[in-house]
């Protein structure tokens, strides 16, 4: 019975943390956005204000968004020299889920 419990308890505590990390790189995501997004792509994604893309509508792949964070589009500014590369990736992940 001890080893059961010892096992779910340490399946627990490694699921937390996976929770907590990816809970963290949402938040921190969603704030980069608040932060540097809204005014042209909207809360939701879909403003699509001075050129910017519909967020809800891409289908780039996490690799191409962060390209596209990191080095800018026609109108977009690139962030590279703004946030770092966690940042970007948080962000990044983030516009993804407003799909």
């Amino acid at each position: 019975m001890k080893k059961i419990t010892i096992a779910t308890f340490a399946l627990s505590i490694n699921f937390l943390m996976a929770f907590s990390a990816n809970h963290k790189t949402s938040s921190e995501g969603k704030l980069l956005y608040e932060k540097n997004c809204v005014v042209c792509h909207g809360i939701d994604g879909s403003l699509c204000l001075n050129g910017a893309k519909n967020l809800k509508k891409s289908n780039l792949t996490l690799e191409k968004t962060i390209k596209k964070i990191a080095k800018g589009g026609l109108k977009m500014p690139a962030f590279q020299s703004l946030l770092t590369t966690e940042q970007i990736i948080s962000l990044s992940k983030y516009t993804i889920s407003l799909r």
